[in-house]
C-alpha cells in the first residue's frame, strides 16, 4: 500500500511524427476494460465478461493499447495467461488466440462493423436520418428501439445472432418520443418486422451498402498499395466495394492480397488535382485476436464547494506552467513553431469541444483564457506585459522612458504582433490544406 516516487531524467527525441515535436514516448493509461465480448470468440469460450479488467498478460502489466498490440503479434494459436479483476475479485484465465483477417494499416468510413458500437442500454434512439430508409422501414425520427424479439439488450442480441445474417427478420419493439430530455419514458409502443441489417443501420446510422472511403492509411500500407487517404473504393476483387462486402472479405479472406479499383477525387474543381480512376492492392493480414471490444472509463471527481476556488487556482497554475514549458521549448528548438495556431485553430478547437459536450466547451474556453492571459503578460511592446516592462524601467531609472523611444519600440512591437498573426494564420491555412489533400 505504500507509494514510492522515482525520478529519472529522460532526453526527449523526435519520434518520426513529421511535426518536429520532441516526445518522451508515453501515453495516457486506458484500462483494458471490456465493453463487449464478441460471440464465438476465445474470450467468450473462456468466460470473459463485460466489465472485466485485464490487469496482466503473461505476467506483464497491460492497458488496452499494449494488450492489443501484444496479442496481434503473437504466433498463431498462442496461449495467453490473463490476470483479471472482476468486480472486487481477482481471477485468472488462459486463452488461446485465434487468427482473423484485418485490413492492417487501414481504416474506413463508414466503419465496416458498426454493430460493435451498439450498447445494451434500453430505448436507444433511432440514429438513421435517411428519409428513404425511414420510409422503407416504417421508423420515424425520434423514436426509440426498446427490444428485439423481446430482448432489451440490443447490442448483445445483435452480436450473438450475427450468424443468422443481415437479412434475417426480427420483431422490433419501437417506442415513440421519449421524455422531455430524451429519457426512457415513452408513449405508444408498436412492433415492426425488420431485418437485422436494418436494425443495425437504424441504431448506428451506417448503411452497409454504402461505398467506403479510406479514412486513414499508414505510410507503409500507402507505399505498398499505391492508395491514399480519401480514396473512394469502387471495386474489390471484382465486387462493389461496399462496407458489407469489405467486412465479409476481411473475415473470410485472411492472408490474401486483393486487387482494388479506387476513385481519387478531384481537388479545387480539378485545378489542384483531377479525378482519377486507379488500381491498387490491399492485403488482408492475419492477426491474432481474443474477441473483445474495449470500453473507455470516464472518472468524474467532485470537488467540495469549499475547495472550488483553490482547485480552480491550482488548475490555472498547472496550465500556466504548461504554457511556460511550451514557450521555453519553442525558443530552445524542442517544439516546432509550425505547430502554433491562430484564430482558425481556435475556432476549430472550440467547435470540436462544443460537439463533444458543454463541459469540454467550458474547459476549452478556460484554456484559451489562460493562454491569452499569459501571452498578454509577455514583455512585448503593445501588450500589457510591455507596458509593465516600461513601468519597471521607469521605476529603476526614476524617470520615464522618452516618448521617441517608446514610440519606436511600440511601432516595432506592432509589426511583430502583425507578423505573428500572419504567421499563425498561415500555419492554420497550411494545416487545413495538408489535411484536405490526401
Amino acid at each position: 500500500g505504500a507509494v514510492s516516487r522515482y525520478l529519472s531524467p529522460i532526453e526527449p527525441h523526435i519520434l518520426d511524427d513529421g511535426l518536429g515535436i520532441t516526445r518522451f514516448g508515453f501515453a495516457p493509461y486506458e484500462a483494458a476494460l471490456i465493453r463487449h465480448v464478441l460471440p464465438g470468440t476465445p474470450a467468450e469460450e473462456n468466460g470473459l465478461l463485460r466489465g472485466d479488467r485485464i490487469l496482466r498478460a503473461n505476467g506483464v502489466p497491460v492497458d488496452s493499447n499494449t494488450f492489443s498490440r501484444m496479442v496481434r503479434r503473437f504466433p498463431e494459436g498462442s496461449e495467453v495467461n490473463l490476470q483479471i479483476r472482476r468486480d472486487d475479485m481477482m481471477t485468472t484465465a488462459k486463452i488461446r488466440t485465434r487468427s482473423e483477417g484485418s485490413f492492417e494499416g487501414l481504416s474506413f468510413f463508414p466503419m465496416l462493423n458498426p454493430s460493435v458500437l451498439i450498447t445494451d442500454e434500453t430505448n436507444q434512439e433511432v440514429a438513421a436520418e435517411n428519409d428513404e430508409f425511414l420510409r422503407t422501414t416504417g421508423l420515424r425520427a425520434g423514436e426509440r428501439i426498446a427490444a428485439i424479439d423481446g430482448v432489451s439488450g440490443l447490442g448483445t442480441y445483435l452480436r450473438e445472432n450475427k450468424g443468422l445474417g443481415p437479412e434475417h427478420i426480427v420483431e422490433v419493439s419501437v417506442a415513440s418520443g421519449g421524455g422531455l430530455f430524451g429519457g426512457s419514458e415513452a408513449g405508444e409502443t408498436r412492433v415492426l418486422r425488420l431485418t437485422m441489417g436494418q436494425v443495425i443501420q437504424a441504431l448506428t446510422g451506417i448503411d452497409p451498402n454504402e461505398q467506403v472511403r479510406i479514412a486513414r492509411i499508414s505510410p507503409a500500407t500507402a507505399e505498398k498499395s499505391g492508395l491514399k487517404r480519401e480514396d473512394i473504393l469502387l471495386e474489390i476483387d471484382g465486387r462493389p466495394a461496399t462496407a458489407a462486402v469489405l467486412l465479409e472479405i476481411e473475415t473470410s479472406r485472411s492472408g490474401e492480397t486483393l486487387e482494388v479499383k479506387v476513385k481519387r477525387p478531384q481537388k479545387a474543381w480539378g485545378l489542384v488535382r483531377r479525378e482519377e480512376i486507379l488500381e491498387g492492392e490491399i492485403t488482408v493480414a492475419s492477426v491474432q485476436l481474443i474477441g473483445v471490444v474495449w470500453d473507455v472509463e470516464t472518472v468524474f471527481i467532485r470537488t467540495p464547494p469549499a475547495q472550488v476556488i483553490p482547485e480552480a487556482a491550482g488548475e490555472c497554475y498547472r496550465v500556466t506552467t504548461q504554457i511556460g514549458t511550451t514557450l521555453a521549448r519553442l525558443f530552445t528548438g524542442g517544439l516546432s513553431p509550425k505547430l502554433l495556431g491562430g484564430p482558425v485553430m481556435i475556432g476549430q478547437a472550440v467547435t470540436g469541444a462544443a460537439k463533444v459536450s458543454f463541459f469540454y466547451l467550458l474547459n476549452m474556453v478556460a484554456l484559451i483564457s489562460v493562454n491569452l492571459c499569459v501571452f498578454n503578460l509577455l514583455p512585448l511592446p503593445v501588450l500589457d506585459g510591455g507596458q509593465l516592462t516600461f513601468l519597471a524601467i521607469e521605476g529603476i531609472r526614476r524617470k520615464p522612458v522618452s516618448m521617441k523611444v517608446m514610440e519606436a519600440v511600440q511601432q516595432v512591437g506592432i509589426l511583430l504582433i502583425i507578423g505573428l498573426i500572419v504567421y499563425v494564420t498561415f500555419n492554420d491555412v497550411n494545416r487545413w490544406f495538408d489535411n484536405w489533400l490526401p
